[in-house]
């Protein structure tokens, strides 16, 4: 399946996406910069219209059981107890069903190729479903010839769906918003967590949504970065690098600390920049203090800086540590410094009256304990804090110009590997950059009924794996996805009316 995502610009599309239900001012953009766009204001929205184009598929020679999801528009303000999307949109198509070693029928007749559009609600547990009628469409997906066109809508009253396939269709469908459905996070030919993936190929995806009301700025928001690099200077060692490389010591005129960092994945205002180190747990720790400069330049790598190439400490003391306790975390207001995103370096020194060193945790030594900024930002407006607008993560790749100034690849970071899991690349000066890519919103489950309008029984299916995202090292704090529930799926032997039907029963109608 082909992810790449552009935005439709055909003009008939254009004019349907919110048709006589505008009423709001719209915008329009990919679904992934809806997701960066509602994710960053943490807003859902109550009217809009996703529409994508497709390669057609032919779900008559597909395997017995098989569904695929077109794409699932998800309300996430309110969680589950598995902290899973209460409500959703699921628009799906059928293959070929067995009940009970029969043919499925699917009001009235053969289930492959039929669409059912879901709108499910599973706040508070069990859970109802209710859809757009017709609750199955007639056969539109038994030919793999050309391209589709599908819209699927929604408004505070209503939902439905258009689909145009060549010159098969429309095809339409309506129903009631029961839950007045919101929308925060949209998912493309798969569910939000990649479950039911459509095997086919995406021409482009556009939504379009009615903009909620200026509620002032967006919410501030908190990043971390470790240190891409520290090391100890001593006067001990004037031509060789210190040769503990788990120690960062701050001695009486005798050894300094160097940290470099590189902050990116982010455009807005920074409100607070803090320094965080933890003392060593050993009595030798303990000290008159450290003070906390800017380096003089970025000119220079944790594998080969010597006392006698260090670069000092320029400026004004940014924060200071009157006395340290072995063991003890602190945190250093660095704010004066850190104005946005790019590579900037520290000096840790004593001040001339200090008599006793002080010894701190290195990243080497700890790589929860290690250096590290945390960024408070304001997102300028418009801006996503951590993701593009294509929802590609980008990579920031720091070197070192003759000024000592940070420079990227220019492009996000194609000199690497991308969101791997690495947590960090290395230039060819030595320096590392870390990837300060996004968090993901959480994922759901799968929804809804999928034996409505079946003379047929099927049990329940067990629990899938759980799904997560590992922890990277110096990356802006991602949410998990979480581990989706099983699929629900179970039917009786007579079809029922259109309408609401509850979830998590033992016995359901397709």
């Amino acid at each position: 399946m082909i992810t790449m995502i552009t935005m439709t610009t055909a003009a008939a599309a254009s004019a349907l996406l919110l048709g006589a239900r505008a009423r709001a001012a719209e915008q329009c953009m990919t679904p992934e910069a809806f997701n960066a766009y509602a994710s960053q204001r943490g807003v859902a929205v109550t009217a809009g219209a996703l529409t994508i184009e497709f390669a057609r598929v032919d779900a008559t020679s597909w395997p017995v059981g098989k569904k695929s999801v077109m794409a699932e528009l998800s309300d996430g303000t309110e969680k589950t107890v598995e902290d899973n999307p209460c409500r959703g949109i699921y628009p799906k198509i059928f293959g070929p069903l067995d009940c009970m070693g029969e043919p499925c029928l699917c009001s009235g007749g053969p289930c492959e190729g039929k669409v059912k559009q879901e709108v499910y609600n599973l706040c508070p547990a069990p859970g109802e479903e209710t859809w757009a009628d017709p609750l199955h469409s007639v056969p539109i997906f038994t030919s793999a010839e050309g391209t589709c066109t599908a819209r699927f809508w929604f408004d505070p009253a209503l939902q439905g769906y258009e689909i145009t396939c060549g010159a098969d269709g429309p095809y339409t469908a309506e129903g009631e918003n029961k839950w007045a459905q919101r929308v925060d996070r949209i998912s493309v030919l798969e569910g939000i967590i990649g479950d039911h993936p459509l095997e086919s190929e995406l021409v482009s995806a556009e939504f379009c949504f009615e903009a909620p009301e200026p509620g002032g700025d967006p919410p501030p928001q908190e990043l971390e970065f470790a240190a891409i690099e520290d090391v100890t200077a001593s006067l001990l060692y004037p031509n060789a690098v210190y040769p503990d490389e788990g120690d960062l010591s701050v001695g009486a005129d005798d050894s300094e600390v160097y940290l470099k960092f590189q902050l990116g994945g982010f455009d807005g205002v920074v409100e607070q920049a803090t320094l965080h180190l933890r003392a060593l747990e050993l009595p030798s720790a303990e000290g008159d203090g450290a003070s906390v400069h800017a380096a003089a330049h970025l000119q220079w790598s944790e594998d080969t800086l010597t006392w006698a190439t260090r670069p000092g400490a320029v400026g004004p003391e940014l924060a200071r540590i009157d006395g340290v306790t072995p063991g003890a975390s602190y945190s250093l207001d660095v704010s004066a410094l850190i104005d946005g995103p790019g590579a900037y370096a520290l000096a840790v020194a004593p001040r001339p009256t200090d008599g006793n060193g002080v010894h701190f945790l290195s990243k080497e030594a700890s790589v929860v304990d290690a250096p590290r900024l945390t960024v408070t930002v304001t997102p300028l407006d418009g801006a996503t804090t951590g993701d593009d607008s294509d929802g590609e993560t980008e990579t920031e790749t720091a070197t070192s110009d003759d000024s000592g100034t940070a420079t990227s690849d220019g492009d996000g970071g194609t000199s690497g590997d991308g969101n791997s899991g690495d947590p960090s690349e290395t230039d060819s000066a030595g320096a590392s950059a870390t990837d300060s890519g996004p968090w993901r919103p959480p994922g759901g489950d799968d929804r809804g009924d999928d034996n409505v309008g079946c003379a047929c029984q099927a049990r329940a299916r067990g629990e899938a794996p759980p799904l997560a995202l590992l922890a990277l090292l110096a990356i802006a704090r991602r949410r998990r996805r979480t581990a989706r529930r099983g699929e629900r799926h179970a039917a009786t032997c007579s079809a029922g009316p259109a309408g609401t039907i509850p979830l998590g029963l033992s016995a359901r109608i397709e």
